[in-house]
């Protein structure tokens, strides 16, 4: 347990799917068919080794699949001639990413796509958290060794991608200690990743219960409600938790998301610019700059974005392929 207020190793699964990508369509060109292009980074900087990409056409009826793997974060797909695709890339030891790529109807055109991948397990601190934020109960803890074990290699196969795995040693120190805190918010982090988010909610919520000052209880259970699309009650557990942690940056990221999910851009962006204002390294923040300008057509915004992110991932593969795109931009909208 940290003595500042939560829980280390943390796992902190941020809603990767709100901010995982962004889309410019550069002038259409006369091709045979579609083209998708894209560059796949992480949330530290770097770009993706090793990776796949799917494009299965949107249809009612089967249709083959076009699967590649690429190297060294850029992916091109050519020879897309359906309208509707559903793109997934993936990649070992990251969340998937799942998005809809339309291209128009009549004639082809070049879309560009830059993903963003969070690693499976996250280890976002919240370390300057006054102390007084730790309950009672939490204090009282004292976790068995056999639990602690347990829980030891759920944390090793929640890493390595192993969530099956993962999830029954977690289960196994929650036997041994029904209390168990990390046990029960790690756990809870693995059934959001999955899509279950009642059961992730349902952690959470017996987590915070013991705990209810933990920041990343709260951020988790947060996280839970903007993907069962319960806005309100997620921003109002964030704002709280902007009150009690020293970590501003995060919060107001999430909130961000938020509001970008509502279409409430101008409050959207003042997040983002306070998260940013915090930690002007967090990419996810640039990364929604740059879909905020997009869904809002300011390309200044876009041009910002892109601007800051090839600047903080200090990339020579990363800086072409952005120049390249912004150029394309700017060519559209003179």
């Amino acid at each position: 347990m940290h003595p500042l207020g939560c829980m280390e190793p943390k796992t902190l699964l941020l809603i990767a799917a709100i901010t995982t990508f962004i889309l410019i369509t550069p002038p259409k060109s006369r091709a045979a068919a579609n083209t998708l292009r894209g560059a796949v980074i992480t949330t530290d900087g770097t770009m993706v080794d090793d990776f796949m990409v799917i494009a299965r056409p949107v249809l009612d009826r089967p249709e083959l699949v076009q699967r590649k793997r690429f190297k060294n974060g850029i992916f091109r797909l050519d020879d897309l001639d359906r309208s509707n695709y559903q793109i997934i890339v993936t990649a070992r030891e990251f969340i998937g990413v799942r998005m809809d790529v339309d291209f128009p109807q009549n004639g082809s055109s070049t879309n560009f796509r830059l993903v963003m991948l969070h690693r499976i397990r996250h280890t976002r601190h919240f370390a300057a958290d006054p102390a007084n934020t730790l309950s009672v109960a939490t204090l009282k803890q004292h976790v068995p060794d056999a639990a602690k074990e347990h829980y030891e290699k759920a944390v090793d196969l929640h890493r390595e991608g192993h969530l099956d795995e993962a999830l029954l040693e977690y289960g196994n120190a929650l036997r041994v200690y029904p209390n168990y805190l990390p046990a029960m918010t790690d756990a809870g982090t693995i059934y959001l990743l999955l899509n279950h988010v009642d059961v992730a909610l349902i952690f959470f919520r017996r987590a915070s219960d013991i705990d209810p000052k933990n920041c990343v209880i709260r951020v988790n259970m947060a996280a839970a409600l903007v993907q069962k699309k319960e806005y309100s009650d997620a921003i109002k557990i964030l704002n709280s938790v902007l009150k009690d942690s020293a970590d501003k940056a995060l919060p107001n990221l999430i909130l961000a998301q938020t509001y970008f999910f509502q279409k409430k851009f101008p409050v959207a962006e003042e997040n983002a610019r306070l998260a940013l204002k915090y930690d002007p390294q967090l990419l996810d923040g640039w990364l929604l700059i740059v879909n905020m300008g997009l869904e809002t057509k300011d390309y200044t915004l876009v041009r910002e974005g892109l601007g800051q992110l090839r600047q903080a991932m200090n990339n020579r593969a990363f800086s072409e392929f952005v120049d390249a795109e912004m150029a394309s931009l700017g060519a559209e909208n003179q």
